[in-house]
């Protein structure tokens, strides 16, 4: 009997070392490199969506999802056009590999961490939160506050995607203490903060309204 069980025990540690090792040669690296690629596309998206900005490219494609009706608008095509279009295309390439990952993390659920599924599942979430702020740019004419969520959200997507992966690479180190973890989240949560603050200033013009006012803007003049 005694014999028995120390099989069975051996049988069992087998199949879970079969499993950790099909784990990590075949599901970790796949999601590892959409996670590095989802990082550089939305790198690419918000460098993007700040050069639309600095252009006054925001309302160059009228209409949204299309510009000028069609997919691929060549007959109005200029630099603000094209950056615009290349915007939303960037955004919809974006959000489909986001879906792919989402839909593996669905299929390989029973051999992946059960925090995966859940996690692109939020990034699936944001994504479509992240578009419907998109139309609304446009909708509403660049409204100040559309375009700050929109940049907003578009850090949130870019930090949860580079989590996912620190995750993934550092699966097996013990977790960091709660002071480390409060040193890195004080200047994100600032960075955050700073770049909201700049997006309402760009979107306000407030800067070009206070050097209108020579005395009060001194210190930008």
């Amino acid at each position: 009997m005694v014999f028995e069980s120390k099989l069975l025990c051996k049988i069992i540690g087998f199949i879970h070392l079969i499993n950790n090792q099909l784990y990590k040669s075949k599901y970790l690296p796949i999601f590892k490199r959409l996670g590095i690629h989802s990082v550089f596309a939305l790198i690419a998206l918000i460098v993007i969506g700040g050069a639309t900005r600095v252009m006054e490219a925001g309302l160059a494609c009228p209409d949204w999802p299309l510009c000028y009706g069609s997919f691929l608008p060549f007959n109005h095509m200029n630099l603000r056009v094209f950056l615009e279009w290349f915007h939303r295309l960037d955004a919809f390439l974006v959000g489909v590999l986001i879906l792919f990952k989402f839909t593996l993390s669905i299929i390989w659920r029973t051999e992946i961490p059960n925090w995966l599924p859940k996690t692109y599942s939020l990034l699936l979430f944001l994504v479509i939160v992240q578009g419907s702020f998109g139309a609304l740019t446009v909708i509403n004419l660049l409204d100040s506050y559309t375009v700050s969520g929109h940049l907003l959200i578009a850090f949130l997507l870019l930090i949860t995607t580079i989590s996912i992966n620190q995750n993934l690479e550092n699966d097996a180190i013990q977790e960091p203490l709660i002071w480390w973890r409060l040193l890195l989240f004080v200047p994100l949560l600032l960075t955050l903060i700073q770049s909201f603050i700049g997006v309402r200033l760009s979107s306000t013009w407030s800067a070009h309204i206070c050097l209108s006012f020579n005395k009060q803007c001194l210190i930008l003049n």
